[in-house]
């Protein structure tokens, strides 16, 4: 759900010396591993919403519900945001001239793509009272929604209560560009402990509906903890090259795939809090392990998968209303009937995909460089 991370050297050039201190992004190579596993991790969701979607329309398992860990692509893209933020902002840190240029950019990269789709997903619960649970007619629940408030129950478009997070996330960072180091530590201090402490208390004690979850508040969810882990992993690229990355690489994917396979046991057992240790720290293996091998060249991605990566945010944005849509569609016009279910979830997700790469390629991307250039100074347009 965030943006395109590029590299310079410690030398000013791109390519295998490592993260530079002192640079700031500029026109260079973009690090495609990065790219990829945002592409991968929209296409989880994705795939999750198809299976759910698939049961509750068609009463078909999609592939034997076996994308039913696919919520976790949302604990990816979080690790993923935390990286990249710190990285590309890293020199903005305890530097309060910075704030403005870093506020520009992030909501820049967040909002006016979210508002467009908001604008066509609005009037639908309008023209159709009958479509949702009936609160999204409400003015301060479209209100909050818009401005990305968090509520006690998703917003509008369903899929945004995770850039709520992604805000809340990006207001931590502003708060240290403006204060000093010492302040930024011990803030960070704190809030990680906390959001560990009650982290700990809801995975061994209320599990899913704790009522630990909102009355401390949205500002100590355990999704901090995934922010975190990429801030750590941008840390130790910057500091402490790993050695051996193919091992963080190989352990993080082994885990990954080890609590998808168990996830309903997990989930069973833990509720919906077992995610940071299931998927958040195994993802925060992956993401040092690619780093690393990329920047030592020893790592490639298809062109498809950084397309995908490019495409990520609108495939994210679009997916669920769209594939809500199809599936109605499907039923109503008897296709699932014609080509059975299995075909018409790979023919919904093909469809949905597709809209999500033409709304990047035609809408969103023309929007990013149109506002950069009129927002941004000319060194600071890239995708940062």
């Amino acid at each position: 759900m965030d943006e395109t991370l590029t590299t310079k050297g410690s030398d000013g050039h791109s390519g295998r010396t490592g993260f530079s201190k002192a640079s700031l992004p500029g026109k260079t190579p973009k690090l495609n591993s990065l790219q990829a596993y945002r592409g991968i991790a929209a296409l989880l969701v994705l795939f999750f919403h198809a299976s759910n979607l698939s049961q509750e329309k068609y009463n078909y398992a999609f592939l034997g519900n076996i994308f039913s860990f696919g919520y976790s692509g949302v604990d990816f893209f979080f690790v993923l945001s935390g990286f990249i933020i710190l990285q590309m902002h890293y020199q903005d840190l305890n530097q309060p001239s910075r704030w403005r240029t870093y506020a520009i950019k992030r909501f820049i990269r967040l909002f006016p793509i979210f508002w467009l789709v908001m604008l066509f997903i609005i009037p639908v619960y309008f023209f159709n009272p009958h479509f949702g649970a009936g609160y999204e007619r409400n003015v301060s629940v479209i209100v909050k929604s818009l401005l990305l408030i968090p509520q006690h129950h998703f917003p509008v478009l369903n899929v945004s209560w995770t850039l709520c997070h992604e805000v809340w996330f990006y207001l931590l960072f502003l708060f240290a560009i403006f204060a000093p180091r010492h302040l930024t530590r011990l803030s960070v201090a704190i809030i990680t402990m906390a959001s560990f402490v009650l982290w700990v208390l809801t995975l061994t004690i209320a599990k899913e509906k704790s009522p630990l979850t909102y009355s401390y508040g949205f500002a100590l969810s355990s999704h901090n903890l995934e922010f975190a882990l990429g801030c750590l992993g941008s840390y130790l690229l910057r500091h402490h090259r790993p050695r051996h990355p193919k091992f963080y690489l190989i352990a993080g994917f082994v885990w990954f795939a080890t609590a998808a396979v168990f996830d309903a046991s997990l989930f069973q057992y833990f509720g919906n809090t077992h995610r940071i240790l299931s998927y958040g720290f195994p993802a925060f293996l992956i993401v040092v392990g690619s780093v690393t091998q990329e920047l030592e060249g020893r790592l490639t991605v298809p062109r498809l998968l950084t397309y995908l990566g490019d495409a990520s945010y609108s495939i994210y944005l679009i997916h669920y209303p769209l594939l809500s849509l199809t599936a109605k569609l499907v039923l109503k016009f008897h296709i699932v009937s014609l080509l059975g279910p299995f075909t018409s979830v790979i023919l919904m997700i093909v469809l949905v995909t597709a809209a999500g790469g033409c709304c990047y390629s035609f809408i969103e991307k023309p929007m990013l460089e149109t506002l950069r250039k009129k927002f941004l100074p000319q060194p600071l347009r890239n995708p940062a």
